[in-house]
């Protein structure tokens, strides 16, 4: 629209000159003085190519502008939905997505057996050292390992942290163990007091060669937080990372 406005001005600027320009060939050597007399006026008016059988005419007329068929639907457009600007707008940013879906896989081998590593997620004092415990402040964590038991994480952010202050608290269930071998745990994440993350979380121990195959599938919806998959997934890479240092102590 910006454009089509610079346009429209441009070439109404070029009107104007042109007529103008017409003007003073047509007054081409009238008196100075406009208030001069009826003769002196006739006899520079004479003189003046424009001026036939007592008038002025236009020999060359100034060229009007011609837009071609997209700048005419864009005035158009503008002239009838100028008013309505602001408010389409606000209906477009209301149009986008609010709730994001990602689902992310992170596959980790460590060398010890999977009861082992099991461990680590089923008993509350093992799985707070690794997963819990942080540069921030505990609230609450709390884990009851069985099916239909829940688990409550909660924490703040301390000072130097972009959100110091601000709170997060993890509730989750477990839907599914199976020893050493699966644990399934819907969960859901929130940030002050407002939902940010509802996810279903799947674990799954794999005996292999080496030790243990640990397989991790993320299926989160995101609330009003299109950059949190990737913080999420990033944030669970480093805590794995964490799990590798705690199983090797």
């Amino acid at each position: 629209m910006v454009m089509v406005r610079a346009a429209l001005r441009l070439a109404a600027g070029t009107v104007s000159l042109a007529a103008g320009g017409w003007v003073l060939r047509a007054l081409h050597g009238a008196p100075d003085a406009l208030g001069a007399d009826p003769v002196a006026i006739q006899a520079a008016a004479a003189g003046s190519p424009n001026y036939r059988d007592g008038v002025f005419v236009n020999l060359e007329p100034a060229s009007a502008p011609n837009p071609d068929g997209e700048q005419l639907r864009n005035v158009a457009w503008e002239m009838v939905n100028q008013s309505k600007f602001h408010e389409a707008e606000e209906e477009l940013k209301m149009a986008e997505p609010v709730v994001v879906h990602s689902t992310f896989v992170i596959q980790r081998s460590y060398p010890q057996p999977p009861a082992r590593v099991f461990a680590a997620f089923a008993q509350p004092a093992r799985k707070r050292r690794w997963y819990a415990e942080g540069d921030h402040e505990i609230q609450e964590f709390e884990m009851e390992f069985r099916v239909g038991g829940s688990e409550r994480f909660s924490y703040r952010f301390k000072e130097g942290h972009p959100i110091a202050g601000s709170g997060i608290a993890n509730e989750s269930t477990f839907q599914d163990i199976v020893p050493e071998t699966r644990i399934v745990t819907t969960t859901r994440m929130s940030l002050n007091g407002k939902p940010i993350l509802v996810a279903v979380l799947t674990l799954e121990f794999v005996s292999s060669a080496t030790g243990t195959d640990l397989v991790f599938t993320n299926q989160g919806t995101y609330i009003d937080w299109a950059g949190g998959p990737s913080m999420i997934e990033q944030g669970w890479r480093s805590l794995f990372d964490r799990l590798e240092k705690h199983l090797a102590s």
